[in-house]
């Protein structure tokens, strides 16, 4: 079950990186002059914010289970963003899509690494 403050620091940390992943993809539709419709800033928005409140649930599950619970979760997220990118890779809906999204995704895992166990607080100890 998600707790309240979990969904808050997901949420918080969601429309963060959603803000600076749109940044990222308009600078790639700039650079690159390609418009891919799912990168958007709806389809952006609700990738972000979900998967954030994943890895916010994620990350409040391991305090006091596991020795060094910010080092589990940065190998955890960085992890589920290139198998992510694996997957999107396999079957990308156009050409170059790859290639625009990737970035994209770092920016929404660099995000989530450092804005989740920040934002949820415990001792510097614990984390």
């Amino acid at each position: 079950m998600l707790k309240s403050r979990s969904a808050v620091v997901g949420l918080v940390s969601g429309f963060a990186s959603t803000l600076l992943a749109y940044g990222v993809a308009l600078g790639v539709r700039i650079k690159t002059a390609q418009d891919f419709p799912q990168l958007g800033f709806l389809p952006i928005a609700l990738a972000s914010i979900s998967a954030n409140l994943l890895g916010s649930w994620f990350y409040s599950l391991l305090p006091g289970r596991v020795p060094a619970p910010r080092t589990l979760f940065t190998f955890f997220v960085v992890a589920v963003t290139f198998l992510y990118s694996l997957a999107v890779g396999s079957h990308p809906p156009a050409e170059g899509f790859l290639e625009a999204v990737v970035p994209i995704h770092l920016m929404v895992a660099v995000t989530a690494i450092f804005l989740i166990p920040t934002l949820s607080g415990g001792s510097k100890k614990q984390n």
